[in-house]
């Protein structure tokens, strides 16, 4: 067969090839007038919990806009559907219930359908360890093809490990009533709290904006706070600015109040001896990676939870124990030089078991 010849006869193919591939095209193209039908994971219930309800597996195939019947109407738009899934200890799905939404009723029901048939999910773990029933909150968003495509700024990049934020104060007090030091003789606490303040083209100043950074828990101390702070007089560190702010705790011990300025010399980043390690327990073994969220505190206090699992209750328990237990650090302090809670994230490795900081 000359090249003349072969190529006539894969010519001759093309409209075959074509023919077979349209049905193909056809079937994965909508029909509901949707370009996008979206599911997306929300945060679920953290109180109480070492590992709170999350999806087995990619929850992209859950749901599209082929699934959606023709001829079933898309409604007014685009929009949303808040979903609350209940999810019992066996893992199954025992109930699904629409939160909020911006589409018709109808997509709702339509949106806890596909759930319940194609979700699949792990139980939440209480912190002693034991399966218990929780819920989980997510969110379906329907684009319809006529609507403009969002446009998505980029993420940020995230801060290196060992990164603190600096602060640099705008502001500095320049007077402050002695009688305003003094409150009711129950007032006993601290708050941390901002001041901004805007100086108009005339030179007067509008009445500064107090806003809590820290509560002391105490509505009264906080409310007590925030007065003390209003009366004083402030001074732009740099001349010619007409804003600025800064930060000030203000401690209250029996009605009597000490202002602390904040330092970012007393800025110390948190600092491990031994960091949080973990041995498999003989007759235990996994096959998918693990997350975990160790929290660094106050007073050498480890809290674990599980972010998302080994697949196995029993690793998971063990992996968040195991590190707790081993750590050893010096905690993180703050401008004004207290302990404070730092969060650091830790994979366990499948592949050789080992648990290492994610930086």
């Amino acid at each position: 067969m000359t090249l003349l010849d072969k190529t006539r006869r894969a010519l001759a193919l093309i409209p075959a090839v074509i023919a077979a591939a349209a049905p193909v095209a056809a079937q994965d193209a909508p029909a509901s007038g949707w370009r996008s039908i979206r599911l997306h994971e929300n945060a679920g219930e953290q109180d109480g919990l070492l590992r709170t309800v999350r999806p087995i597996g990619a929850i992209a195939p859950w749901v599209s806009a082929t699934d959606f019947p023709a001829d079933l109407p898309t409604g007014k738009g685009s929009g949303y559907v808040r979903l609350r899934i209940s999810i019992d200890a066996a893992d199954r799905i025992t109930g699904c219930e629409v939160t909020a939404s911006d589409l018709a009723p109808h997509l709702g029901n339509w949106a806890c359908e596909r759930i319940r048939l194609r979700g699949k999910f792990r139980h939440a773990l209480s912190l002693d360890g034991k399966p218990v029933d929780s819920v989980v909150m997510m969110t379906m968003v329907f684009e319809l093809a006529s609507a403009p495509l969002p446009m998505m700024p980029p993420a940020p990049p995230p801060p290196p490990y060992g990164w603190v934020e600096t602060y640099r104060s705008d502001l500095k007090l320049a007077d402050l009533p002695e009688s305003a030091m003094r409150g009711a003789a129950t007032l006993t606490g601290s708050a941390v709290l901002n001041m901004s303040l805007w100086q108009k083209s005339d030179g007067t100043f509008v009445k500064p904006d107090c806003r809590t950074v820290r509560s002391s828990g105490n509505s009264e101390i906080d409310k007590a706070s925030c007065s003390l702070l209003e009366s004083a007089s402030y001074s732009f560190i740099a001349p010619g600015r007409r804003y600025g702010s800064m930060q000030i705790r203000v401690h209250w011990k029996k009605g009597r109040a000490k202002i602390d300025y904040p330092d970012r010399d007393r800025i110390t980043p948190l600092k491990f001896s031994v960091e949080p390690s973990f041995a498999a327990p003989a007759g235990l073994s996994f096959n998918e990676d693990g997350g975990f969220a160790f929290t660094f505190g106050p007073g050498g206090r480890v809290d674990c939870r599980v972010l998302y699992s080994t697949g196995s209750d029993a690793i998971d328990v063990a992996a968040c124990r195991s590190g707790a237990a081993r750590a050893r650090f010096t905690p993180e302090l703050n401008l004004f030089g207290e302990e404070v809670p730092r969060d650091i994230i830790y994979r366990l490795s499948a592949s050789d078991g080992q648990l290492r900081r994610l930086r």
